[in-house]
């Protein structure tokens, strides 16, 4: 059956403000996401590359089932901390592991899956993530949040990670379109 009501996923996110002053984060978006959904978030500011290091390790030692949630700038195939440091999603893959085997993993920034599918399936078979979602385009603040809670929404309600990919295409077809929301299904 892949829609299973009670299979809760915990969310583990990473973001990276340009900017200490910076009001926009995500944060008070994935407290609401997690308070109606009755699931675990942790959260880490990761402006670094050490602290996105100690993050990822803190945040290994969770339950094997998660969303981990990157909220960081991007380019194609790229994403970016504060501090300028920029990673390939080919360092990204080394940075993971396969410490994340089995989770889902949302690049909450622009362009990040506007990648090759065969870099997007190395990338998977590297850290056994099973199922990549991201955006292809610059996305807009307030668009990109709403399907941003959808996604989380979804993925608390399918095992199956293809059906649920079927599902948001299905059901928010129009957002997914304006947004460039793209998966990687392994």
């Amino acid at each position: 059956m892949p829609h299973a009501a009670s299979y809760a996923k915990q969310i583990a996110c990473i973001e990276s403000l340009s900017n200490r002053q910076e009001r926009l984060s995500v944060r008070p978006l994935l407290e609401f996401v997690a308070s109606v959904q009755s699931v675990r978030l942790s959260y880490q500011p990761c402006d670094t590359e050490a602290e996105l290091t100690d993050a990822l390790r803190s945040f290994a030692r969770l339950r094997s089932d998660g969303i981990l949630y990157v909220a960081l700038h991007g380019a194609p195939g790229v994403i970016f901390l504060a501090d300028g440091t920029e990673l390939s999603l080919e360092a990204f893959a080394e940075c993971l592991g396969t410490r994340f085997a089995g989770w889902v993993l949302h690049f909450g920034s622009c362009s990040t899956l506007r990648a090759s599918p065969e870099r997007l399936a190395a990338f998977a078979e590297a850290t056994g993530i099973p199922l990549l979602l991201g955006y292809r385009q610059t996305v807009d603040w307030i668009e990109s949040s709403a399907m941003d809670i959808l996604i989380f929404q979804a993925l608390q309600q399918y095992v199956d990670l293809g059906a649920c990919w079927r599902f948001l295409e299905r059901q928010y077809s129009s957002l997914i379109d304006c947004t460039g929301l793209a998966a990687y299904v392994g």
